[in-house]
């Protein structure tokens, strides 16, 4: 709970100059850290806060388009998140990957797509890292090319280090 304490402080410090901007993506990766917290122990992303979640980022972007006069962006960015989401879904439909991530990938890439494409291969990156590491790590300490993970923490901390990349 530490990390999640540390990192949400961190994102919204690091978004300090807009409050609305800082104290939504602080609430937003509190939410991503607890998730991860769920996946970890169950291996289960639950319904009941991914799809609020993904509800809130799609709210968020509508408005923050037609505020900021840049609908543009705010369909790019839910476009992203429909695309990545349908990416991670074939990932499911052939048994790489949980409903749970294919869910929770609209929330995370539909934000990282609004800062641009340097937060979306910085989380890209992260995230494909940090799993392949603890991929690595469970096989041999199982001694099986075969281990399952929980995917979902990966992606939060994705999010965590887009965000501050591009913040910073």
């Amino acid at each position: 709970m530490l990390f999640g304490a540390l990192s949400t402080a961190a994102v919204a410090f690091a978004f300090r100059d807009n409050p609305l901007t800082s104290s939504s993506l602080g609430a937003m990766v509190a939410v991503c850290v607890w998730l991860s917290a769920i996946d970890l122990a169950v291996h289960r992303l639950p319904n009941i806060i991914v799809v609020p979640l993904g509800g809130s980022v799609f709210i968020s972007l509508v408005i923050g388009g037609v505020v900021g006069g840049d609908i543009r962006q705010a369909m790019m960015s839910i476009g992203v998140g429909l695309l990545l989401s349908a990416v991670f879904f074939l990932g499911h439909s052939i048994g790489v990957i949980g409903m749970g991530d294919v869910k929770y990938a609209f929330p995370l890439f539909a934000t990282v797509a609004w800062f641009g494409v340097l937060s979306f291969q910085v989380m890209i990156m992260t995230m494909t890292i940090s799993a392949t590491g603890t991929m690595i790590v469970s096989s041999i300490r199982n001694r099986s090319a075969l281990v399952r993970i929980a995917y979902g923490p990966h992606m939060t901390l994705g999010l965590i280090a887009a965000l501050l990349a591009i913040a910073l």
